[in-house]
């Protein structure tokens, strides 16, 4: 009789252990999923940024966004015709006869003469 109430208590005791880890394995996985969920939320959040970054910069990109940002943040705007100089060096001319073009250019602007 005392063995078998032993053996019942023991058996008892295994029990509760057993649910215990198995409630605590629950409670585990059940917050490994939630961490598991929020990152991927958070992966789809960061791919539509990334599509939305994308887009942005082939919109600023184009020639025709530099354009308008270079004539309103900047305020440059085009030269010209008569402000336009157009070079057409051969082969071998090079550095030498841009130098040239140059200091006529300065000349041109101090008055012709030093």
């Amino acid at each position: 009789m005392f063995r078998s109430s032993m053996l019942n208590v023991l058996l008892a005791l295994a029990l509760v252990v057993s649910a215990l880890a198995l409630v605590t394995t629950q409670y585990r996985a059940r917050k490994a999923f939630v961490g598991l969920e929020i990152a991927r939320g958070q992966a789809d959040d960061l791919v539509a940024r990334q599509r939305r970054l994308e887009a942005d910069l082939a919109r600023a990109a184009q020639p025709a966004m530099i354009d308008k940002k270079a004539r309103k943040v900047l305020d440059m705007e085009s030269l010209p015709a008569e402000r336009t100089l157009y070079l057409t060096l051969r082969a071998g001319e090079g550095a030498a006869r841009l130098a040239e073009l140059d200091a006529a250019r300065l000349r041109a602007g101090d008055g012709g003469g030093r």
